[in-house]
């Protein structure tokens, strides 16, 4: 359902003719990507427990993925002359295509939801409340990064148009071979080891790119930290679906919540920052935010985590 309602909704906000009648259609397009995300990460969960190991870095890869495939799709439809109306109208058509084709793959009964009494609203507490604090802070890291990475190389180093886009680049590409790669590793050392080393990872090679104050040390920086971030928030969820005495459903829903918020506001706080500090101090946010989860990161229950030796 969340996946259809986005699906519908995504082209007709660009027939739009005023902010006004677009508003309702991006709030049923937030509501809809936000109820997908939820179900979908709730399925990878149950799917997770199944294999007994570690799989949800590989399907958050594949979002990233998207990510990229979205925007090179984008760069080579309106190069040949369609518009963008056209553009989003075909990919949704053919994402509904696809979404009714996989329906029948999908897990009707989540076996740990029978019988749960789920509230409408999940309001984080305890423990989940803990894994989504941890999400606040790493989806603060990756919007700020996503949004900033390339004004910082442009604005700050003086770098040109192509080169400021090729830093987010390698922060887009490194954080999808992170997540292609993460399972592997998550199984090898452990989710909490593997949060809080690539925690380590990214505040250093942060830390060291900006204080190289050069083209390549941004790009060096951004890398690691994409690396860094890149299996934070699938190890979270999955940490949020083995919460004991919590359904999958509502933990997931309530660590989503609270990462999806830190997305929100990470960009326009290190802008506001910026204003004060200057961009290239504003981005030690992140830096900060990165050792906060790795120093918390050694807390995370070992009791829960399966995946690997503790």
């Amino acid at each position: 359902l969340g996946s259809l309602l986005m699906q519908i909704s995504l082209p007709l906000i660009l027939l739009m003719p005023s902010l006004a009648s677009m508003i309702p259609l991006l709030l049923l397009v937030g509501a809809a990507t936000g109820m997908m995300d939820v179900a979908m990460n709730a399925q990878a969960a149950v799917l997770e427990h199944a294999y007994k190991r570690p799989i949800m870095s590989s399907f958050h890869a594949y979002w990233s993925l998207g990510t990229l495939f979205g925007g090179a799709s984008a760069i080579l439809m309106l190069g040949l002359g369609f518009t963008p109306f056209e553009h989003v109208a075909l990919f949704s058509l053919i994402l509904i295509l696809l979404v009714l084709a996989c329906c029948r793959w999908l897990l009707h009964q989540d076996e740990d939801l029978s019988g749960a009494d789920v509230p409408v609203v999940a309001i984080p507490r305890g423990p989940v409340l803990a894994l989504g604090l941890l999400a606040f802070l790493a989806m603060i890291s990756e919007g700020a990064a996503s949004d900033w990475s390339a004004i910082y190389s442009r604005n700050v180093l003086e770098a040109s148009p192509s080169e400021a886009a090729a830093t987010f680049t390698v922060f887009t590409l490194t954080m999808t071979l992170g997540r292609f790669t993460g399972d592997w590793l998550v199984h090898r050392l452990g989710r909490p080891q593997m949060l809080r080393f690539s925690s380590v990872l990214g505040a250093l090679g942060l830390s060291v790119g900006l204080y190289l104050e050069s083209l390549e040390g941004a790009m060096f920086g951004f890398a690691c930290l994409g690396f860094g971030l890149a299996n934070t928030v699938p190890i979270l969820i999955s940490g949020a679906s083995r919460i004991r005495g919590v359904s999958s459903a509502q933990g997931i829903a309530g660590v989503a919540t609270m990462g999806y918020f830190g997305f929100l506001i990470g960009p326009p706080l290190i802008g506001a920052s910026a204003e004060w500090l200057g961009l290239r101090v504003a981005l030690m946010l992140i830096v900060v935010f990165c050792g906060i989860i790795a120093l918390t990161a050694i807390r995370l229950s070992p009791e829960a985590d399966s995946s690997g030796p503790s």
